[in-house]
């Protein structure tokens, strides 16, 4: 399989409500960890990243870190495999499309109909997904303090954590 790559915005604080839903989600479906709002999947291929990399971390050194508020959960139609994802909804949503267009001015690679989301399960096709979303529900809202972005990579089915982004990590 060819590589691939993501550029992910880090929401550590969801961890604890994906190790609970960890111990509630069927066999063969799959909690999306770790937690996370994506700015395109796939990102680029793994080289291309790579050779944009420290163009994207200096542009993001010079953003500053902020909070956002999680509601749902929510729910994506169906994909081709009958498979349903549940996620929450970040807001301030327009703090992480701003952020999206600092990213695409860096690496020159444009995210297409992005929409901000922090998934937590992908549930095989036929799954109800009421109890789980009954869980997130009683957690919420949950707050975030969002302060990094981290580019992973994929090869072989393996992913890797390749690079830490700090927001804000330029001296005013």
């Amino acid at each position: 399989m060819a590589g691939i790559s993501a550029l992910q915005l880090a929401v550590s604080a969801v961890d604890p409500l994906l190790d609970d839903l960890r111990t509630m989600v069927p066999a063969g479906s799959a909690v999306l960890e770790p937690a996370h709002i994506s700015f395109g999947y796939p990102w680029m291929e793994p080289s291309a990243g790579r050779a944009v990399i420290d163009d994207v971390a200096e542009a993001l050194a010079r953003e500053a870190p902020f909070d956002i508020e999680l509601a749902g959960p929510r729910r994506f139609d169906p994909d081709p495999k009958g498979r349903v994802t549940v996620w929450l909804e970040p807001y301030p949503a327009a703090a992480i499309h701003a952020l999206n267009w600092v990213i695409a001015d860096a690496s020159g690679h444009d995210v297409d109909d992005f929409t901000p989301h922090c998934s937590l399960v992908r549930l095989q096709a036929g799954i109800e997904p009421g109890p789980l979303e009954r869980l997130v529900h009683q957690r919420l809202p949950l707050r975030a303090r969002l302060d990094r972005v981290e580019f992973h990579t994929r090869d072989d089915d393996v992913w890797r954590l390749e690079r830490s982004l700090p927001l804000g990590s330029t001296p005013a």
